[in-house]
């Protein structure tokens, strides 16, 4: 059956079923009993997917399809949980998922997503080789995470914890005396071989949540230009990603404005929710100093349609949901042999810090310019009194302490991540905000001139 037939009869399936329940298919959390605390917030807030024709989480419109939800006598692959079937069924129907190994209708109902676009991109190359696709076939999704219910989508380690015991042994494939098993998988896991996958189920609709790139129009913007290293060996794909990974033990790759117009253009298809993680993960498709400067500030201009509080959002753990701070996932170690993720993550907290200093200045130099404002006000009323001369005294005390707090978080942001002058940060993004501080220095310093006359005058006035 034609892929556009498929496409077109599933919407009209859910055409008039179109509730919060039937849009998505979270994991039942019976199964994991014990753990559901560390399961359903172990999620990073955005994740790719590479989609394409005639494979399990094919796009269609809207819909993120399963093998099983894009049959169109299959309404059971969109409602259907997987934890309801027995334990040896789902455990086969994993174990043939992720080796990618044949499947049969009822039981592909998994689809795959990464946080690695290092490793989404790269299949694109392989599947160009392998399957002689066009990239206008393959597109490339990413999904904000955090605008799903929690469950919808879950980390495959805990899925092969659960169920490899109940893979039974006539379910177990061999190549060349090789055994893909969960356990196999497992093991490959946590030699380096992990890649940062996450299970959705069923039909998701992905609508307002997501933001879709044709592969042809990031190759048309030069995608495979600024990374030709991309296109070594097509064949090739864990293992490519783990040897590229090596490249972190050595220098950095510097940054240069003329790579951020081409990132920039690149990043014109992508929604601008979506702007700033795809950035991110661009810029980490190299080992990059998550300290430089210009790099952040290129990366700052992403930041206007993205909260500073999600931002910072739970210190290292930026891009995950939102979770009390005693948590650690018993998977993070997983995480940190991913040095392209870990870069990541602290690129964008490296931003957050920057923009929560600028609205910590901007907010100091605020201030000082309303006291400037209000003593001025006073000294032009000078004569009407003591009591004024007490209120000056007073805002001239508050002004100094102003000053002295905005000359300490100049120090400290002298100090702040490798010794780089940060302040350039906000005189490059706020283009007045040093300017006023200087001219506000020099209005408080004709204050002091102006207000130290007028205590004289007033202690030698007659009574």
């Amino acid at each position: 059956m034609a892929f556009d037939e498929i496409s077109g009869s599933f919407a009209a399936l859910n055409i008039q079923d179109n509730t919060e329940t039937q849009r998505q298919l979270p994991f039942f959390w019976g199964p994991f009993h014990a753990n559901r605390e560390q399961v359903a917030p172990d999620v990073p807030a955005f994740l790719f997917r590479v989609c394409y024709p005639g494979f399990s989480g094919m796009l269609s419109g809207n819909w993120i399809l399963s093998q099983d939800a894009a049959q169109l006598d299959t309404k059971l692959g969109n409602q259907t949980n997987m934890n309801f079937r027995p334990a040896a069924k789902v455990a086969d129907a994993l174990n043939r998922h992720l080796w990618w190994l044949p499947k049969s209708l009822g039981h592909s109902n998994f689809v795959s997503w990464t946080n690695l676009f290092l490793f989404a991109l790269k299949l694109v190359i392989l599947l160009q080789h392998y399957r002689n696709l066009s990239l206008k076939q393959v597109h490339i999704v990413i999904i904000n995470t955090t605008k799903f219910s929690e469950l919808v989508f879950v980390r495959d380690a805990y899925l092969i914890n659960r169920y490899t015991k109940s893979l039974k042994e006539d379910a177990i494939s061999y190549k060349d005396g090789y055994q893909k098993s969960l356990k196999t998988l497992w093991g490959m896991r946590q030699m380096g071989y992990y890649f940062g996958e996450f299970l959705s189920q069923g039909a998701l609709c992905i609508e307002g949540k997501s933001s879709v790139v044709c592969a042809a129009e990031l190759a048309r913007r030069g995608i495979f230009e600024l990374h030709p290293e991309l296109l070594e060996d097509p064949t090739q794909w864990p293992k490519w990603v783990t040897r590229k990974r090596q490249q972190w033990n050595r220098e950095y790759a510097k940054f240069h404005s003329s790579q951020g117009k081409q990132l920039s253009d690149l990043l014109a298809p992508v929604s601008r929710d979506f702007q700033l993680p795809m950035a991110v993960n661009l810029l980490s498709l190299q080992a990059r100093d998550p300290a430089d400067l210009e790099l952040l500030i290129f990366l700052a201009q992403f930041t206007e349609h993205i909260d500073l509080t999600t931002l910072k959002h739970n210190g290292d753990l930026i891009w995950k949901r939102r979770r009390s701070l005693s948590y650690e996932s018993p998977y993070d170690s997983l995480d940190q042999t991913m040095p392209e993720l870990q870069q990541s993550l602290t690129l964008v907290k490296n931003v957050a810090f920057l923009l929560d200093a600028k609205k910590d200045f901007l907010f100091l130099v605020s201030r000082l310019e309303n006291i400037v404002k209000a003593i001025s006000k006073v000294y032009a009323t000078t004569k009407q009194g003591m009591e004024k001369l007490i209120l000056s005294k007073s805002y001239l005390r508050l002004a100094n302490s102003v000053v002295i707090n905005i000359e300490r978080f100049t120090r400290k942001l002298l100090l702040a991540v490798d010794g780089q002058l940060y302040t350039i940060f906000f005189l490059m993004t706020n283009g007045s905000a040093l300017e006023r501080l200087e001219r506000l220095k020099q209005d408080l310093k004709l204050s002091r001139i102006q207000l130290s006359k007028y205590i004289r005058w007033e202690s030698s006035a007659p009574t």
